[in-house]
């Protein structure tokens, strides 16, 4: 049994001085100002300071059932302290409160049939308040702001197999289970509604939306990953290796407005690789392929007055050069 706790005491400062530069004809502040073209309108001026402190304890059961078996259990409160926001043009939007977490987890380590196979399993659930959360103002332009309450439960399981000598079988996977249970103040991106995409949906008042009850981003509810590789020791002790991989994951969700074009739909990627290590040697080349069936995906979002997302790899070829020492 492990039992223990951290206190955390945070102390956060900013002087923050935001000058927009406009012109106004006649108005002797202009020569403070370049370019004359524009308009002047008077600076935002804060200077604040904030303090976050927390005691986070942490208890964890482990049962050593058998030899070839673990069992565990933990509870565990996790806390990040809140923050200031140097992009903020308001007092309303310069602080960010804390993030909490309780995380309870249980699960098993297990061998089987003479170690030739790793079944791992966990079960856990997460339970936040104060979610921080990133929302874009701008092109590279991003403000902290808190989800109310969130909650996550998953299961994961890492199975590894060793049916034949040199061939090694790998099956994970994780299920995903998320809402945010109160996050009515979101602040959306200008561009979903410059172009129409709420759609009168009710969750939006004009500025804010209601993202109650919405899958957290980045949270997609099945990831799974399947490899085989297979190692030959050749006959002048040399080693060759030849490897594949299949990887899916179902529709992420980029932003808490859980809109179809914030998100990325369910995709698969095919990796494959090959490599030879010379015998008596400390090096290993290896050609390997990614993406082999050209899978057109994204991996974000930008969505301010516009939207945009970075497009992931196409089919990808190199080689790779290791030494070991």
């Amino acid at each position: 049994m492990t039992v223990g706790g951290r206190y955390t005491e945070d102390w956060k400062g900013i002087d923050l001085l935001t000058g927009m530069q406009y012109y106004i004809p006649g108005d002797p502040r202009n020569k403070q100002f370049l370019p004359s073209t524009s308009q002047f309108v008077y600076p935002f001026i804060a200077n604040v300071n904030q303090i976050s402190s927390k005691f986070t304890p942490k208890i964890a059961v482990n049962w050593q059932a058998t030899s070839d078996a673990l069992v565990y259990a933990s509870a565990t409160n996790g806390f990040k302290s809140g923050g200031l926001s140097y992009t903020a043009r308001n007092l309303l939007g310069i602080s960010f409160g804390p993030e909490n977490l309780w995380a309870y987890e249980i699960g098993a380590k297990t061998d089987w049939f003479g170690h030739t196979l790793r079944v791992n399993v966990a079960a856990f659930h997460y339970i936040w308040q104060g979610l921080q959360f990133n929302s874009q103002l701008a092109p590279q332009v991003t403000v902290v702001s808190n989800a109310a309450g969130a909650t996550l439960d998953g299961f994961e399981w890492a199975v590894i197999s060793k049916p034949a000598p040199g061939l090694t079988l790998n099956f994970n996977g994780t299920v995903l289970n998320s809402q945010y249970t109160d996050f009515k103040t979101f602040v959306p991106a200008g561009g979903f509604a410059t172009y129409g995409l709420y759609g009168g949906d009710p969750r939006y008042t004009g500025t804010t939306y209601d993202a109650s009850g919405h899958q957290l981003v980045n949270a997609p509810h099945l990831s799974l990953t399947v490899s085989a590789q297979k190692d030959f020791d050749l006959s002048d002790g040399a080693d060759l290796f030849v490897r594949a991989e299949y990887q899916y994951t179902s529709r992420t969700y980029f932003d808490p407005t859980n809109l179809p074009i914030a998100s990325r739909p369910a995709y698969s990627l095919v990796n494959a690789s090959i490599g030879y290590s010379p015998a008596h040697s400390h090096w290993t080349v290896a050609l390997w392929g990614k993406n082999l069936a050209d899978t057109m995906y994204i991996n974000g979002l930008g969505a301010s007055n516009t939207i945009t997302a970075p497009v992931g790899d196409p089919r990808t070829f190199g080689v790779r050069i290791n030494y070991s020492y």
